[in-house]
């Protein structure tokens, strides 16, 4: 019986630390960018490529208002996301992962870090992209 005993007790504490390094999965819905009138499909393709790189994150396209973002972390540790997007909103939703505990309802505490500062850095490049590059090229052979 008191093996019984201790099995259950390594249980519930393995069960802990797992629960402890898991979160609901948060995905972001419909939130706000203001591009300038002025930014072309192909320089709103390049904001959110540039904003993943900058975040760890590799963005491809798929099909016209959607990208496939691709995160890796330390070898081990992958997430794919799909963010659809159109000139007023965008969207990243989890579509799948490999070690991230992921159980259809909860996902590595990280992962929702990660998918966080990526939508922070997809609305601030796209924000600002004309002060990052100026307009297709108009401030290219300025100086």
């Amino acid at each position: 019986m008191s093996a019984r005993v201790l099995f259950a007790a390594g249980l519930l504490v393995t069960l802990a630390a797992v629960g402890c390094r898991t979160a609901p999965i948060q995905n972001v819905y419909a939130s706000a960018l203001a591009p300038p009138a002025s930014m072309s499909d192909a320089a709103m393709i390049d904001a959110f490529r540039r904003a993943g790189a900058e975040t760890g994150w590799q963005i491809q396209p798929v099909a016209p208002g959607e990208l496939e973002g691709h995160l890796t972390v330390r070898g081990r540790h992958f997430a794919v996301v799909t963010i659809s997007y159109d000139r007023t909103q965008f969207s990243i939703v989890y579509k799948s992962s490999e070690n991230l505990l992921y159980d259809g309802i909860h996902i590595h505490r990280n992962y929702n870090r990660w998918v966080l500062a990526l939508a922070q850095n997809i609305r601030k490049t796209v924000d600002l992209y004309p002060a990052n590059e100026g307009t297709q090229g108009s401030a290219a052979g300025e100086g």
